[in-house]
């Protein structure tokens, strides 16, 4: 396995963090692993085929995905994106209130 592969797309990349984080159910994980062929193309045959064994129905699926998913993403950048969506998300909630403010202070 490649260690920490930067070849790996950002877009590819989003969807292992969204998963690993929650933000993206195993379901839909699964659902998008066999409908992107995008995927094939940055993994080698034996990794790719690694990946698709994974059962996202049984328990410890996240736990084994995690596993596959620390060859191709390191723990810094994942909490870098952590981090980065958090900003974010409370940046949108503060510039929804303060809109919300002005909107109710105006009328």
């Amino acid at each position: 396995f490649p260690s920490h592969d930067t070849t790996v797309p950002q877009n590819i990349k989003e969807q292992f963090f969204k998963t690993i984080k929650g933000d993206l159910s195993l379901r839909e994980f699964e659902q998008w692993l066999y409908s992107d062929k995008e995927l094939e193309r940055f993994l080698n045959s034996e990794s790719y085929f690694e990946l698709i064994a994974i059962n996202f129905r049984e328990g410890g699926a996240k736990y084994e995905l995690w596993k596959f998913l620390k060859n191709y993403i390191g723990l810094q950048e994942f909490e870098k994106y952590k981090k980065t969506r958090a900003f974010s998300m409370s940046l949108s909630c503060c510039t929804a209130w303060y809109i919300n403010l002005i909107c109710s202070s105006s009328s």
